[in-house]
């Protein structure tokens, strides 16, 4: 599959939807786990969301103003389902802008150590269409390849007809890689001017599910580049299959 962009995204999602009897071509991958408060959504333009710990649970967050200058208005925190998050009186929790909270800066700031704070979960959000705060469980599977062989399928992926190799490039999930499992090609340092071309062995394996004196079926796996192709990130002029 040849793709042609100006600019290629060092995230290059993939979904893996291919027949995976066997997995044992794959390398063993390097499992990483990631702990931590993470910033998953904002819509404030006036404000700067800042976290003291991001992996420490029960840290301070806060949301800096642009202008430097407290607002006057307070700020109530909401949980996933949009409800209010009530403090241990079970009483809604009006947030301040308070001064040299946030590393010095004027901020609305809470902390996860107060006991008005005991109810607060893995969700926070400042304000009604403010920011999210999300502390996330996360576990990371690298693969350190060149060439990602899924048996049948194997892929490359070149720059202008030129090999992206290790450890330039590796191929990382969520989860070990197998039938029906998302992972990324993370690529380092990679601007590709011009074409870029996912090579496989073979675009589509057809397995037998059954066949007697009354017809047969199979199914058809097969790599889906759909979220890559679709990507805000990459300025894709024009792509091909051959």
């Amino acid at each position: 599959m040849q793709l042609r962009t100006k600019m290629v995204s060092i995230l290059i999602l993939l979904s893996l939807l291919t027949f995976l009897p066997l997995l044992s071509a794959l390398p063993t991958p390097t499992i990483i786990q990631q702990n931590g408060w993470q910033i998953t959504h904002t819509t404030d333009t006036e404000f700067t969301p800042w976290i003291d710990n991001s992996s420490e649970k029960k840290t301070e967050l806060g949301l800096i103003p642009s202008s430097g200058v407290c607002p006057l208005e307070t700020k109530r925190l909401y949980n996933s389902d949009g409800s209010e998050l009530l403090d241990n009186k079970d009483k809604p929790i009006d947030v301040k802008c308070e001064s040299s909270k946030c590393d010095g800066e004027n901020c609305y700031h809470i902390s996860l150590t107060e006991a008005a704070l005991v109810n607060a979960g893995n969700y926070i959000k400042i304000g009604e269409a403010s920011t999210v705060y999300e502390w996330l469980n996360s576990t990371l599977y690298i693969y350190e390849t060149d060439k990602l062989d899924l048996d049948p399928f194997e892929i490359e992926i070149l720059c202008n007809n030129v090999k992206l190799e290790t450890p330039d490039i590796s191929f990382i999930s969520k989860e070990p890689i197998e039938e029906g499992v998302k992972f990324s090609a993370n690529v380092s340092n990679f601007t590709c001017e011009g074409k870029i071309t996912f090579r496989q062995n073979q675009l589509i394996q057809e397995n037998l599910i059954w066949n007697n004196q009354f017809g047969g079926k199979t199914k058809k796996h097969f790599i889906d580049y759909s979220d890559f192709e679709n990507s805000e990130d990459n300025n894709i002029t024009s792509q091909n299959i051959t």
